[in-house]
């Protein structure tokens, strides 16, 4: 409790708080959860059935080997390019959106009314936002 209150101070959250919620590592364990589990399962797969078919101890390791490696290079580019389209994607919106606000902000200004009404906000609470 006591670390939680000089982390945060005694009346809530310091607004200068050295306290950090995000760093690289987190936006990696939906990655490395899910293309592990993927491997696991992809792995286990081939080698049941290099070994079902009584193939030799040699070629069951080189064939688990060699799906792992494709698996992890499959996954890396797959999560790189699904990343990297979320992002253009979110850029294109943000872009169009810049654009609106620069160049039409009355209609920008009643959009935004509209969606705070449709949020429950009363009008007059939505135009103050």
């Amino acid at each position: 409790a006591e670390l939680s209150i000089s982390a945060h101070g005694k009346n809530g959250p310091m607004v200068d708080s050295p306290e950090n919620h995000t760093t690289d590592a987190n936006d990696l364990v939906k990655s490395l959860v899910f293309g592990g589990l993927d491997g696991i399962i992809t792995t286990f797969a081939i080698v049941a059935a290099v070994a079902g078919a009584g193939m030799s101890t040699n070629t069951i390791i080189v064939m688990g080997t060699a799906n792992l490696i494709a698996d992890g290079i499959s996954m890396g580019l797959g999560d790189y390019i699904s990343s990297k389209a979320e992002f253009d994607a979110s850029m294109t919106e943000y872009n169009r959106e810049k654009w609106k606000l620069e160049n039409y902000p009355e209609g920008e200004y009643r959009e935004m009314i509209e969606l705070y009404e449709g949020s429950g906000l009363n009008s007059e609470d939505a135009k103050t936002l």
